[in-house]
């Protein structure tokens, strides 16, 4: 089958389903520092889809909302750190469609109100904050479903949220990013051989694997494992290429388009150092570029390394 046949097929799977109005196109441009005449590296804009809900987030909830309206839900219970974008940006489109956000909220070390849990304490009051303890939060989901079951007994319809979205609800909006991955290739009339991703909890950069590999658009897809394992991503994979094979009513080969890394500097989930910092502010003064230190700044020295590696084995 011909790739635009079979991206036309998977629009019309996405366009099946109740997306809600979210903007799902972001723009790619050169990132002039990594670019030289060999090889045109672009960096994709996700942030500019959005303020404090953007990139993977808005795609992930293009499905994800629609799901929980459906369900008639009133409340929905995110699952997440003080300091998550998805427990922030989720809590704010919940309010925004009249449903209520619980948040069950790993305990740091202490609950200053700094970064994105200042501006989540502005969208939730505390009696709707439920704490847990680090040594419990391997049974957060069954806490979770403990307050949903109770909730439910006194008439409230509940749901419960994952880390990170990491549902296949949310799965369909996630596919918007390989297609649109495509529609950067039409605009710019070139074609991508290499695609650097971060993965937190991954749903995004499954995504991108299964879509692209279904697509047969031949780029090699690193990604960086940034708050898992590899085995862990591996397995949720496995799941969501079943998933994705229910979806579109076929058998699919397994992918063999990735490779896994880990970052090498700042390894630890959520640490920052000095080497993070200055990627930051490298890349805003050359580049006009706003990274954050969580994820893409990370991914952007690891690419950078990567890429080296490539251009050396050319």
């Amino acid at each position: 089958m011909k790739e635009q046949n079979k991206e036309k097929l998977l629009e019309d799977l996405l366009l099946r389903g109740n997306f809600a109005p979210f903007p799902h196109h972001s723009r790619v441009h050169k990132l002039h520092t990594f670019s030289d005449e060999r090889k045109q590296v672009y960096i994709k804009r996700e942030d500019e889809l959005g303020f404090s809900i953007s990139g993977s987030k808005v795609r992930k909830y293009l499905s994800l909302l629609p799901a929980l309206q459906k369900y008639g839900c009133e409340e929905a219970v995110i699952i997440g750190s003080a300091h998550s974008n998805h427990v922030l940006s989720l809590s704010q489109i919940l309010i925004q469609n009249q449903i209520r956000p619980i948040l069950f909220l790993l305990e740091p070390g202490e609950k200053t109100k700094k970064g994105n849990f200042l501006f989540t304490s502005l969208f939730v009051p505390e009696s709707d904050i439920y704490w847990v303890e680090r040594k419990e939060w391997g049974n957060v989901l069954s806490l979770g479903k403990e307050y949903i079951s109770k909730r439910f007994s006194e008439g409230v319809r509940a749901s419960l949220i994952p880390e990170g979205g990491l549902m296949p609800e949310s799965f369909l909006g996630a596919l918007t990013l390989p297609l649109d991955i495509c529609r950067n290739q039409r605009e710019l009339g070139s074609v991508f051989d290499h695609f650097f991703i971060d993965a937190g909890t991954g749903l995004t950069t499954i995504a991108s694997i299964l879509g692209l590999s279904y697509l047969q658009l031949h780029m090699h897809i690193h990604v960086i494992v940034m708050a898992s394992t590899h085995a862990i991503f591996l397995e949720t994979l496995k799941e969501y290429h079943a998933i994705f094979e229910t979806y579109l009513g076929q058998s699919l080969p397994f992918p063999d388009n990735f490779s896994l890394y880990y970052p090498q500097n700042a390894r630890s989930f959520g640490s920052v150092n000095q080497g993070v910092i200055e990627t930051i502010k490298e890349i805003a003064q050359k580049e006009g570029v706003l990274l954050d230190p969580i994820y893409n700044a990370k991914l952007i020295a690891e690419a950078k390394d990567i890429i080296q590696s490539i251009q050396g084995n050319i």
